[in-house]
């Protein structure tokens, strides 16, 4: 086959799929029957769709006898291959939905249709999976709004009152702040006064010894603010901050470096660039508010869409006498159920 001394080769799935190379001169490849997995016939086209083919395009063929039994095959076929891409196609950007259709599996919708010797059934088939699409696109919108009303009504003005109280606490506080450059260094720690950093250092450290978990204790002072402190429940380290009409973080180290001093003295000159930090934050909230009303005013552009189609799949389904058929099948059941009693 690979050298064109035999031109045709004929053999099942499980022979001629998975490891056998014999592109290199293939022009045609006929399925004569539906396999029961999706994954056969990606392996029968593989022996063709291959790297190492010399022929530019191929073709493929599906063989199908209307009004037979290849109309399920292809059924089975197609829910299998829709049910296995809606797994593999999973996106990173976190939806957890996926997409009815692809390639693949219409394809097969189509050959099942052809199958079946009704050109309305492949008109049904196009109307459902439209739809199918447009409910999905319904869901993810009415789902996004449920989200964006929360955001709307709840998360954004609570951030909003919160920065809006920070910010105003950080305004109060900058008017206190005090030059504590070179000699004009001040500190007290549990009740004693310093002016040296390195002592201030030592003793500040000492008394990390007094925080606990869950209770606020109260180190010393530095330029009219409190320094309070807890201890860590899970680390059990050392949690600072300094205290005024508002209360910032300081991140320290657990030791009695002279770094620990210089890290509070910097909180405090920190205080205009965090208002300037904390109006810019305060706008792009108020903004993202706008545009969070601007998006739940929009109406889902797609609903009429939906009412055409679902005209249509009623005056197909009329037509193809699906009701009647429904009933035909539950009246003979009935009959097979009495009959067995």
């Amino acid at each position: 086959m690979r050298n064109g001394t035999k031109r045709i080769l004929i053999g099942s799935t499980s022979k001629m799929g998975a490891g056998m190379n014999v592109q290199d001169k293939l022009i045609a490849l006929h399925h004569f029957d539906c396999p029961w997995r999706p994954s056969d016939i990606e392996q029968r086209e593989g022996r063709i769709l291959r790297q190492g083919n010399q022929n530019e395009e191929v073709e493929i063929y599906r063989y199908v006898t209307e009004g037979s039994f290849d109309a399920y095959s292809y059924q089975l076929i197609q829910t299998k291959a829709t049910f296995i891409n809606q797994i593999m196609s999973n996106s990173s950007g976190g939806r957890r939905t996926a997409e009815d259709l692809d390639r693949d599996t219409l394809t097969y919708a189509e050959v099942k249709a052809l199958a079946s010797g009704n050109p309305l059934i492949l008109e049904k088939f196009k109307v459902e999976n439209e739809l199918k699409q447009l409910y999905l696109s319904k869901s993810r919108y009415d789902k996004s709004h449920i989200e964006l009303e929360a955001k709307y009504n709840t998360e954004l003005p609570r951030e909003l009152k919160y920065k809006k109280q920070y910010l105003s606490g950080l305004e109060e506080d900058i008017k206190n702040v005090k030059d504590l450059s070179a000699d004009n260094f001040v500190i007290t720690i549990r009740d004693k006064i310093y002016d040296s950093r390195k002592d201030a250092s030592t003793k500040f450290y000492e008394s990390f010894s007094l925080l606990k978990p869950r209770e606020e204790t109260k180190l010393g002072e530095i330029s009219g603010f409190d320094i309070v402190g807890t201890k860590d429940e899970l680390w059990y380290k050392p949690v600072i901050y300094i205290k005024g009409a508002g209360k910032y973080k300081v991140e320290i180290n657990n030791t009695d470096e002279i770094g620990n001093i210089l890290k509070l003295e910097n909180m405090l000159k920190s205080f205009d660039n965090k208002i300037g930090t904390v109006k810019d934050q305060i706008a792009y909230t108020e903004k993202q508010l706008i545009d969070c009303k601007e998006e739940l005013d929009k109406p889902f552009t797609q609903q009429e869409r939906i009412r055409e189609l679902q005209k249509e799949k009623a005056r197909i389904d009329n037509e193809l006498d699906l009701d009647k058929q429904e009933n035909t099948r539950s009246v003979e059941k009935t009959n097979e159920d009495e009959m067995e009693r």
